[in-house]
C-alpha cells in the first residue's frame, strides 16, 4: 500500500508552527488596534452595528398648567411627533443615535421654572426648547449661563432681555422682541383711526416691556395712551381692574368718540376672565379691543362663550410674530388636523434647528453646538419660514399675523385676519399662499440632512 510509505511532518514540529502562527495574529491584532486607536478612526467592519445607540437628550420647559397651559399643550404634540419623525430618519440613514425629549412643566412660574432646570441638568440635559415666558426666562438665565445650558424659546418676547451680555451667548429666541411688535400694533391702530387707547396690562417683564414699546410709538403717531390697570400676573379677580377700565374707556368716548377709541390688552389665559368681565360694561364692547401675542391664540377665550362674543363683537385684534406659510406649516396642520397656535410651529422648528446642529457636530457639547447653530439655523426653512438671528440671539422677522376670534359652525375659533409686513407697514387681509423651501436649505425630517450639513462650515 503506498500510503504506508508517505512521509508525514512530526509532532514537534507541528505544534512549533501553530505557536508561531497564534503569535503572528496576536501581533498584528494589537497593530492593528493601537493604529486606530491612536488615529481616531473607526475599524471597517461589514456587519451592522450591534451596540447600544447614542442618546441625545433635549429638554423642554413647557406651560403645561398655569397661564399658558394651552399654548404648552399643544407645543408637547409637535415636540413628540417631531421626535418620532427624528428617530425615524436616523434609523433609515444609518445613523447609531437616537434623541429623547424631556419635559418638565413649569406652570409659567419663574421660580418653577428654575427648579425644573435644576432637574433637566441633573439628568444630563444641556439643549433645552423654553421656557415660555419672558419672566421665566429672566429667572432661569444666570444659572444656565453659568452651568453650560442653551436655551431657545419660541415666545419670549420682552425687549429688556435683549442685553449685551446676550451677544454670541447661548441664549436664543425664536421670534422678534417686543420692540418690534409694540411698534406694529400701535401702527395698525393708528391706521385704523384710533386716536386714543386705555390700557391693561400683566405687571412683569413681559408686560411692561411692551406696553412701554406701544407707549412711546402711539404717543409718537399723535395718539393719546391711559395706562389704567398694571395687575400682578398671580392675580385672579378682575373685577376690580375692569371697573376702573371702563370708566376711563367713558371718559375717552366723551372726548374722542367710540369710534377713535380702543382698549390695548396684554394678557395670557387670564383674557378670558377680562373679556368676560368687560360684557357687563356696554362702553367697553362699543370700542374696539386690540391684543398681543400673548392672547393671540389661546384656548381659554374661544372656550369661554361670553368671552368670545366679546372678542368677536371689538374685533379683538391680536399680533403675533408669524410662522411664514410654508409646505411644512401646511403639513403639520394637516397631521393634528388644525391650525395650531403660532408658537407651536416655532416650538417644531427649534427642535429641528437643535437636531440638525447635534448631527452636524456629532454631540450635544454646548460650546460645539453654539459654534454651528446660527449657521444651521440659517440654512433651515421650516415650518415657520427662514431662521436670522440678530446679534442678541433674537430672531429677525419682518411678518406678523393678526389673529381675530370668529364663529364658526363648530364653535368659536381664532382665525388669520391678515399679515402686516414690518418693512413697508403694510397689512394684507388673508394668509399668503405656502412656498416651498429653497434649492439646498434643510427642512424638517429631510431625507439629505447629512450632505448639506456637510457643506455648513
Amino acid at each position: 500500500m503506498r500510503g504506508k510509505y508517505r512521509r508525514g511532518i512530526s509532532t514537534s514540529t507541528a505544534l512549533i508552527i501553530a505557536a508561531v502562527v497564534v503569535i503572528v495574529l496576536v501581533i498584528i491584532g494589537v497593530v492593528y488596534y493601537t493604529y486606530f486607536q491612536q488615529s481616531g478612526s473607526q475599524a471597517p467592519t461589514s456587519q451592522p452595528q450591534t451596540s447600544a445607540p447614542k442618546v441625545i437628550k433635549i429638554g423642554a420647559l413647557l406651560p403645561l398648567t398655569g397661564q399658558l397651559s394651552s399654548v404648552g399643550a399643544e407645543a408637547e404634540q409637535a415636540l413628540m411627533y417631531a421626535q418620532d419623525q427624528a428617530n425615524a430618519l436616523l434609523k433609515q440613514q444609518g445613523v447609531n443615535m437616537r434623541v429623547q425629549i424631556v419635559i418638565e412643566d413649569t406652570g409659567t412660574n419663574p421660580q418653577t421654572a428654575l427648579s425644573d432646570l435644576q432637574t433637566l441638568y441633573s439628568q444630563g440635559v444641556r439643549l433645552v426648547i423654553g421656557p415660555f415666558s419672558s419672566g421665566e426666562l429672566r429667572q432661569i438665565m444666570p444659572y444656565a449661563e453659568s452651568n453650560g445650558i442653551m436655551l431657545f424659546s419660541p415666545s419670549s418676547t420682552s425687549p429688556a432681555l435683549a442685553t449685551p451680555d446676550r451677544i454670541n451667548g447661548t441664549i436664543f429666541r425664536d421670534v422678534p422682541n417686543d420692540t418690534y411688535q409694540g411698534a406694529v400694533i400701535a401702527d395698525i391702530m393708528h391706521q385704523q383711526g384710533i386716536k386714543a387707547i386705555a390700557v391693561i396690562w400683566r405687571g412683569d417683564t413681559y408686560g411692561d416691556g411692551l406696553v412701554s414699546v406701544v407707549n412711546k410709538t402711539f404717543t409718537a403717531l399723535g395718539g393719546k395712551v391711559v395706562l389704567v390697570a398694571r395687575y400682578d400676573p398671580t392675580t385672579t379677580d378682575f373685577s376690580g381692574y375692569v371697573s376702573a377700565l371702563a370708566n376711563a374707556v367713558n371718559q375717552l368716548i366723551n372726548q374722542y368718540g367710540k369710534d377713535h377709541v380702543a382698549v390695548y390688552d396684554v394678557s395670557f389665559e387670564e383674557g378670558a376672565s377680562i373679556l368676560q368681565l368687560a360684557s357687563q360694561y356696554p362702553q367697553l364692547t362699543e370700542v374696539r379691543w386690540y391684543g398681543s401675542d400673548g392672547t393671540a391664540g389661546v384656548g381659554s377665550i374661544v372656550q369661554n362663550p361670553t368671552a368670545a362674543q366679546v372678542a368677536v363683537k371689538t374685533m379683538f385684534l391680536n399680533p403675533i410674530a408669524a410662522p411664514a406659510h410654508t409646505v411644512f406649516y401646511d403639513q403639520l396642520t394637516q397631521h393634528f388636523n388644525k391650525t395650531l397656535q403660532a408658537y407651536s410651529y416655532l416650538t417644531y422648528d427649534i427642535f429641528w434647528i437643535y437636531f440638525y446642529s447635534v448631527l452636524k457636530v456629532g454631540s450635544d457639547n454646548v460650546t460645539a453646538i453654539k459654534s454651528v447653530l446660527p449657521e444651521v439655523a440659517k440654512m433651515y426653512y421650516g415650518a415657520s419660514g427662514y431662521h436670522l438671528f440678530d446679534k442678541y440671539g433674537d430672531r429677525i422677522s419682518g411678518v406678523y399675523q393678526l389673529l381675530i376670534v370668529n364663529k364658526t359652525a363648530s364653535g368659536y375659533k381664532w382665525t388669520i385676519y391678515g399679515v402686516y409686513d414690518v418693512t413697508t407697514h403694510t397689512l394684507t387681509i388673508g394668509f399668503p399662499p405656502a412656498q416651498q423651501p429653497p434649492q439646498g436649505y434643510l427642512y424638517p425630517a429631510d431625507p439629505e440632512a447629512l450632505s448639506k450639513l456637510r457643506n455648513i462650515s
